[in-house]
């Protein structure tokens, strides 16, 4: 007796938006190949990012928001750093509003997951062979960056008609920060013993 055949459901344009698929392109291994990190969520909507062993089946889920996030590993494989931002829907009502949508960063430590976060983050680098250090530049033009300091660590000043912002140097081993006002532009020499930067 042949079996009935269920009808497969054409597939509509308004059933993309919800489409879940990993962002393959974005995917990340750590340095010593121990870790992978990569993004994952529908076409239009939030996402998370999912750090998992490569050795077992350990997994970390992060929400982190409406926008894929560059992920970076530091030199000897300790740190992973991310974006998270706003919800989808609040990231698209700022744009009809032409109000910015702020990133947090999210420094994990691979050891035991803990983790650090700072608001309002323009871009970082990590201190290339040294791989201690982060340097942070912050968004001046964050809307919340006066309520910001309660909610992580190295709040930005305002600069008013500047090119520049603030850059934190942070120590990721012994959390010991210092403050560069108003700068435009920095980098690490390979090493990741000096930092050179332009106010």
């Amino acid at each position: 007796m042949p079996f009935a055949q269920e009808s497969a459901k054409a597939i509509q344009w308004k059933d993309i938006p919800n489409w879940q698929f990993v962002r393959t392109n974005g995917a990340t291994p750590s340095p010593d190949g121990k870790w992978m990190a990569y993004v994952s969520g529908p076409t239009q909507g939030d996402l998370t990012l999912t750090l998992t062993r490569t050795l077992d089946t350990t997994k970390y889920v992060y929400k982190i928001g409406g926008a894929s996030t560059p992920v970076f590993f530091n030199n000897n494989a300790q740190f992973v750093s991310f974006f998270e931002s706003p919800k989808y829907a609040e990231i698209k009502a700022n744009e009809k509003t032409r109000r910015p949508s702020p990133k947090k960063l999210k420094i994990v430590s691979l050891k035991d997951t803990s983790s650090v976060t700072f608001n309002n983050v323009q871009n970082f680098s990590f201190s290339n062979d040294n791989g201690q250090w982060i340097a942070i530049r912050f968004d001046n033009n964050s809307l919340s960056a006066p309520n910001a300091a309660p909610m992580g660590v190295g709040a930005p000043r305002q600069a008013s008609g500047s090119k520049g912002s603030d850059l934190l140097l942070y120590n990721l081993i012994t959390k010991k920060k210092y403050n560069l006002g108003n700068v435009s532009e920095y980098s690490f020499n390979k090493s990741g013993q000096y930092l050179a930067y332009i106010n």
